[in-house]
């Protein structure tokens, strides 16, 4: 059986103290045919440095020097010089488990129909695992992607003749340019594919204290806005390309409240009820009050599930929530019920915390 060239594409901005992880992870793979391009995107700590020492590790490993311009200009410039049939997409946080590269090669070489592959993958931190998405094994088609992105850059393995088709990333999105990629790939027909194998590590910001949750929100705006339209950047005869009678407000709604779920995260109350009104004025957004479990996403704190976690969400955050709602104008009833909804997982597990795992699944019960 050949094997498969395999390109890795790492941006790379002030994360030099990454670069050892990530970078040791690909140098850890039982499968040798790879190349790797780190995507310099003019940082201004060490990044460069630690970059090309790297490659004095192994041949294989290529750096390229760029002004700041943001991931799709950096990974643009990787997709301008990889030579490899597959190519990955590993920022630089991020990491690859060792038998990824040997997996993923052996799924494309028994189906040359493939185009995308997306694996599982695990959550992390610095002080271990925890959290992991399981996919089932399945054939994904557009409107799988309607709604949101499945899954981070790092899960998808592309083949090289899909991407030539699908074009470049987007360099005018501030924020998922990645979904809107992978909707492009969808528009051309791609054959793409779920497996339930964990192979990457997605490393987990601790807080999202410095996420713009108002730009992430546009950009979102923009992608969902597109992708039930005919996209004029792929070829007007792709199958998939053309006109959805969907609403996209409703995905919309659903992007909002998990982009506020940051404002408010980060104590932005105030800048938060303003944020609201004006967005449910616009779209003519209804809310009920189990709506806002939203508000409690992967981008906030669906994860923050260890007792020190908790016991911080409860004193600190739990709180700016109460104001919203308060503010917003729910009725005391409606914010009971929104604050159970946001923080359902966990004060569930602040009861097993509590009372331990029979007797806090008894409370639960009874409370939930």
């Amino acid at each position: 059986m050949s094997e498969l060239l395999i390109s890795i594409i790492v941006p790379c901005y002030n994360h030099g103290h990454f670069l050892k992880d990530s970078i040791g992870s690909v140098l850890n793979q039982n499968y040798s045919n790879w190349e790797l391009y780190i995507i310099n995107d003019g940082s201004t700590d060490d990044t460069l440095e630690k970059a090309h020492k790297l490659t004095f590790k192994d041949n294989r490993i290529r750096v390229l020097d760029k002004t700041n311009g943001g991931l799709s200009p950096a990974r643009n410039l990787g997709l301008e010089n990889v030579k490899g049939e597959l190519i990955c997409f590993l920022d630089a946080d991020d990491k690859l488990l060792p038998n990824a590269l040997l997996t993923i090669s052996t799924y494309f070489i028994k189906d040359s129909q493939l185009d995308v592959l997306v694996c599982s993958y695990k959550y992390f931190k610095e002080n271990g695992d925890f959290h992991i998405h399981v996919f089932n094994q399945e054939n994904l088609g557009l409107q799988a992607f309607f709604k949101s992105n499945i899954a981070p850059p790092v899960s998808f393995f592309l083949k090289r003749s899909c991407q030539e088709r699908i074009g470049i990333f987007d360099e005018s999105l501030k924020s998922c340019e990645d979904w809107d990629f992978w909707i492009r790939a969808a528009k051309v027909g791609a054959k793409i594919e779920t497996i339930p194998d964990v192979l990457v590590g997605y490393r987990y910001v601790p807080n999202s204290m410095s996420r713009n949750a108002v730009q992430m929100f546009e950009a979102l705006k923009e992608v969902s806005l597109r992708a039930v339209k005919k996209d004029s950047r792929i070829d007007p005869d792709a199958p998939m390309n053309k006109d959805y009678p969907i609403d996209a407000g409703k995905n919309l709604k659903h992007h909002f409240l998990r982009c506020l779920g940051v404002y408010l995260m980060q104590g932005k109350v105030n800048e938060s009820v303003i944020w609201y009104t004006e967005e449910k004025e616009k779209w003519n957004w209804n809310f009920l009050p189990e709506d806002f479990e939203e508000l409690n996403s992967n981008l906030s704190f669906r994860y923050f599930l260890k007792k020190e976690e908790i016991d911080d969400l409860l004193k600190n955050t739990l709180p700016d929530f109460e104001r919203f709602f308060s503010e917003i104008g729910l009725s005391k009833l409606d914010q009971k019920i929104a604050i159970k909804k946001v923080f359902a997982p966990h004060l569930k597990k602040n009861n097993h915390y509590r009372f331990g795992k029979w007797l806090g699944a008894l409370v639960n019960r009874l409370t939930f």
